[in-house]
Protein backbone atom coordinates (compact mmCIF):
# COMPACT_ATOMS: atom_id res chain seq x y z
CA UNK A 1 0.00 0.00 0.00
CA UNK A 2 1.35 3.41 -0.92
CA UNK A 3 0.71 5.97 1.82
CA UNK A 4 -1.24 9.04 0.79
CA UNK A 5 -2.31 7.75 -2.63
CA UNK A 6 -6.01 8.38 -2.26
CA UNK A 7 -8.70 10.17 -4.16
CA UNK A 8 -11.90 11.91 -3.24
CA UNK A 9 -15.31 12.65 -4.69
CA UNK A 10 -14.88 13.36 -8.44
CA UNK A 11 -15.84 17.03 -8.09
CA UNK A 12 -13.17 17.47 -5.40
CA UNK A 13 -10.06 15.81 -6.80
CA UNK A 14 -7.31 16.04 -4.19
CA UNK A 15 -3.98 14.52 -3.31
CA UNK A 16 -2.35 12.70 -6.20
CA UNK A 17 -5.38 13.30 -8.45
CA UNK A 18 -6.01 16.53 -10.37
CA UNK A 19 -8.87 17.42 -12.72
CA UNK A 20 -7.40 18.46 -16.06
CA UNK A 21 -10.60 19.15 -17.98
CA UNK A 22 -13.84 17.62 -19.19
CA UNK A 23 -15.42 16.38 -22.38
CA UNK A 24 -18.88 15.58 -23.67
CA UNK A 25 -19.85 12.05 -24.64
CA UNK A 26 -22.98 10.63 -26.25
CA UNK A 27 -24.43 7.16 -26.02
CA UNK A 28 -26.78 5.93 -28.72
CA UNK A 29 -29.09 2.96 -28.53
CA UNK A 30 -32.42 2.76 -26.74
CA UNK A 31 -32.17 6.52 -26.32
CA UNK A 32 -29.65 9.27 -26.79
CA UNK A 33 -27.78 10.07 -23.61
CA UNK A 34 -25.26 12.88 -23.21
CA UNK A 35 -22.96 13.37 -20.25
CA UNK A 36 -19.95 15.40 -19.16
CA UNK A 37 -16.94 13.36 -18.10
CA UNK A 38 -13.97 14.56 -16.06
CA UNK A 39 -10.44 14.08 -17.31
CA UNK A 40 -8.10 13.29 -14.43
CA UNK A 41 -4.32 13.29 -14.08
CA UNK A 42 -2.53 11.14 -11.50
CA UNK A 43 0.88 12.04 -10.07
CA UNK A 44 2.17 10.66 -6.76
CA UNK A 45 4.73 13.49 -6.66
CA UNK A 46 1.94 15.88 -5.62
CA UNK A 47 1.64 14.23 -2.21
CA UNK A 48 5.19 13.24 -1.33
CA UNK A 49 8.74 14.04 -2.42
CA UNK A 50 9.52 10.32 -2.07
CA UNK A 51 7.73 9.65 -5.37
CA UNK A 52 9.25 10.86 -8.62
CA UNK A 53 12.85 11.14 -7.46
CA UNK A 54 13.92 7.84 -9.02
CA UNK A 55 13.61 6.29 -12.46
CA UNK A 56 12.91 2.83 -10.98
CA UNK A 57 10.58 1.41 -8.36
CA UNK A 58 12.14 -1.03 -5.94
CA UNK A 59 10.94 -2.41 -2.61
CA UNK A 60 13.05 -1.97 0.50
CA UNK A 61 15.82 -4.57 0.54
CA UNK A 62 17.27 -6.41 3.48
CA UNK A 63 20.47 -8.24 4.25
CA UNK A 64 20.79 -11.51 6.13
CA UNK A 65 23.71 -13.62 7.24
CA UNK A 66 22.83 -17.30 7.41
CA UNK A 67 25.16 -19.59 9.35
CA UNK A 68 24.67 -23.33 9.03
CA UNK A 69 26.32 -25.33 11.77
CA UNK A 70 26.78 -29.05 11.34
Amino acid sequence: MCPGLTGNEPSLFTGAFQRTGSHQSKTYGAGEFESTNNMVDFSAERISDVYGTSSTIQPISSYSLIIIKA
